[in-house]
């Protein structure tokens, strides 16, 4: 129990702790034991961005913004193409990242594939850094799409009547109300 002064305060008293369940809170994310973990990267989250999604194996889920056509190619084949040497990700869907395009992909990745590359109030942005290959830039996504926990359907609508997996429009940025409108298509 916190003192009194302290409730509703982020505090912190060990960078690391374990208990006897498997898993161990990296500066109030609860992982996995054995996850292995970016700490310092975590520790930017829990500092400028605490209501992140960190789930148990060290996985941070993040956003980019894209086109909408962009973004259905990079849910039909996997792959994400960049004009640059990295890809960029928010971890926040509606902030500073909205100039960059009107649909958005959500990704779960690795703390440890992620760098931040920069920190405002209430988000953090990352970057993937890539190497030019085979004509350009580019990184398999595939694996990181973000699916639901419980289907291989997405809570999110492309805004076409089909369900994809990790792409929203930003006309349904509530996750629940995008899929009380998949659940509506579904008995329609």
């Amino acid at each position: 129990m916190l003192p009194s002064h302290l409730n509703g305060t982020p505090f912190f008293v060990d960078i690391v702790s374990e208990n006897s369940t498997g898993v161990k809170s990296v500066f109030g994310f609860v992982v996995d034991k054995n996850a292995k973990v970016n700490e310092d990267l975590l520790e930017e989250l829990s500092i400028h961005d605490p209501k992140a999604v960190v789930d148990k194996r060290g996985n941070v889920t993040v956003y980019h913004r894209t086109t909408v056509e962009a973004a259905a190619e990079i849910e039909r084949t996997g792959i994400m193409r960049a004009k640059e040497d990295a890809l960029f990700f928010s971890s926040e869907k509606d902030g500073y990242a909205t100039d960059y395009g009107d649909a958005i992909v959500s990704l779960s990745i690795p703390s440890t594939d992620l760098l931040v590359n920069d920190i405002f109030e209430g988000e953090v942005h990352f970057e993937i850094p890539l190497k030019y290959k085979n004509g350009g830039f580019s990184l398999d996504v595939s694996k990181y799409l973000a699916k639901e926990a419980d289907s291989n359907e997405s809570a999110f609508s492309n805004g076409e009547g089909g369900s994809r997996s990790s792409i929203f429009s930003t006309d349904a940025l509530d996750i629940d109300f995008g899929r009380r409108i998949n659940a509506a298509r579904q008995s329609a």
